[in-house]
């Protein structure tokens, strides 16, 4: 059987390729070490770094501490050579952000438009991330795509919508966009986005269960580092599971779904008040607000129950209502979690907050195009 031989060709590229991702990932490298590192020739690393230089991917960003001789300079790449879009899409909101290659946000602005599915609204908001690309100043050369994060189940190719009862989306597609903006466009579900981000943010996360708790929940489920979507794409959907049987009627169209009673917009219609007001009231001690957010963490600790009956792993609290969750909420979480659990002993997993900024969805959206940069530079 003949074997595949790489051609010279393919050899130069993918030298170089290497050469770029242990630049990236060390932060800062001296061509010295890139040769020891890699086992190439100093004259085939000199060679490569100055390509990268000629296209700006990398720069000299100083001098290492000499040991005796001449101090070896050191190399870095350029964090905003290449440059990805966010977009968020929710009832109320569009969040647009700008996103380097270290996945730092450069630039973000909201706008208050509510969501209608027809083509006015598409063309209004993709007037809307022209202008903010255009206001950030990148060449067109440097723009990689746009990340556009809804609510709701995307097809796996990210061209068109199939389940999306919350703005009731499930029939737009990709080009609803892409007859407005020429540039590579994906759209992804909101909750993978998140999840995403929050995975770039901590890369030692490996087993793991994100709950978004936004205005309506969502989830991802993360196993070994990745997210699982399944071959239907519906792992982690975990607001419709069914927390109390014949319970509160969901958006979806059943009754009880862990979204009824864990999502924000469910604990503020509860409450009868803002988030922000409720949250004064309970920590300053009020009998009422500190009764329903006792009731609410007591579901919100049955659906973590019910999912690490499944999957032991991790569980990380996202969203908005994040922002409100004290030390404290926590440790009540954990304890209410262990008295449902039908082990005395079923204390091995660890639960977080997001590590994650308010603009975590689309910053996510965002780094799918700057994860397949990195991978197929």
């Amino acid at each position: 059987m003949k074997k595949n031989v790489l051609t010279t060709a393919e050899i130069r590229l993918y030298n170089k390729s290497q050469i770029y991702k242990a630049i990236y990932h060390n932060g800062q490298i001296s061509k010295q070490e890139i040769s020891h590192l890699l086992h190439l020739s100093l004259p085939t690393v000199s060679q490569n770094l100055t390509e990268l230089q000629e296209e700006k991917l990398v720069e000299i960003g100083g001098i290492s501490p000499s040991t005796g001789g001449r101090k070896p300079q050191l190399y870095r790449c350029i964090a905003d050579a290449q440059i990805a879009f966010g977009v968020s899409i929710l009832k109320n909101t569009v969040q647009i952000v700008s996103v380097d290659l270290n996945g730092t946000i450069l630039f973000r602005e909201q706008h208050n438009i509510s969501f209608e599915n027809v083509p006015s609204y598409f063309q209004q908001i993709c007037e809307a991330i022209e202008k903010f690309i255009v206001s950030c100043n990148y060449d067109r050369s440097r723009i990689l795509g746009i990340g556009i994060a809804m609510q709701g189940l995307v097809s796996r190719s990210g061209d068109r919508m199939i389940f999306g009862k919350i703005l009731h989306n499930s029939d737009v597609v990709l080009e609803h966009f892409t007859r407005y903006l020429d540039y590579p466009c994906i759209l992804l579900h909101d909750a993978e986005a998140a999840a995403d981000y929050e995975l770039w943010k901590q890369s030692g996360i490996k087993d793991a269960a994100f709950i978004l708790l936004n205005r309506n929940l969502g989830g991802s489920l993360i196993l070994n580092g990745s997210i699982h979507t399944g071959p239907i794409l519906t792992s982690g959907i975990f607001e419709h599971m069914c927390l109390v049987p014949h319970g509160k009627l969901c958006y979806c169209g059943q009754h009880g779904c862990v979204e009824s009673y864990c999502s924000a917009d469910s604990l503020a219609s509860e409450a009868g008040m803002p988030l922000d007001a409720f949250f004064q009231a309970v920590r300053s001690g009020q009998k009422r607000e500190a009764e329903i957010w006792d009731t609410y963490l007591h579901h919100l600790a049955l659906a973590i129950n019910n999912i690490l009956m499944v999957v032991n792993c991790d569980i990380i609290l996202g969203g908005l209502l994040s922002s409100f969750i004290q030390p404290e909420d926590i440790e009540t979480l954990r304890k209410y979690v262990l008295e449902k659990s039908a082990f005395e002993f079923f204390n091995s997993y660890l639960m977080s907050k997001s590590t994650t900024n308010d603009y975590a969805e689309a910053t996510g959206a965002a780094l799918h195009y700057i994860r397949q940069f990195l991978d197929q530079v």
